[in-house]
């Protein structure tokens, strides 16, 4: 490989680090936005069920946590994603600096296509750090509709 074509790959392999990163940067606000909104709505529907007396009103707090939940991992979905890619080149980086060659099969661009959402949604929902704020929650707003 010719030096200029070195340096061509390198600045599209760092553009794409950088388009990475600033993905997981986005994502990591939305699950802020969705988490505030969580709680919000959460918030405001068991203010309204203590209000009405109503245990019905209850429910609604669930459903919004449920909804938010999955939102919530749908975006850490997309963010593993783009945090797989911005890991591969760094790597990849990182042999170009000290081998002054890319690893063999290394291309760029390759964003993630997010093939497996479903699944890796699932798995996400599940993680420890995104379901603890969900499940505490539920739980509590199961127990105060038993209470109401």
């Amino acid at each position: 490989m010719s030096n200029p074509d070195k340096n061509i790959q390198n600045e599209m392999a760092q553009a794409e680090f950088k388009l990475c990163q600033e993905q997981i940067d986005k994502y990591d606000a939305a699950l802020d936005h969705i988490r505030t909104w969580t709680i919000t709505l959460w918030i405001a529907t068991l203010g309204w069920s203590f209000q009405t007396k109503r245990q019905e009103v209850v429910l609604l707090s669930l459903v919004a946590v449920i909804i938010f939940w999955l939102l919530d991992a749908i975006n850490k979905s997309f963010r593993e994603d783009y945090k797989i890619r911005r890991n591969q080149i760094a790597v990849a980086l990182e042999q170009l600096f000290n081998q002054g060659t890319l690893p063999e099969g290394f291309s760029s661009p390759r964003l993630p296509a997010h093939e497996r959402l479903f699944s890796q949604t699932l798995r996400v929902m599940f993680y420890f750090h995104t379901a603890l704020v969900y499940v505490v929650l539920l739980i509590i707003s199961l127990l105060l509709y038993l209470q109401i």
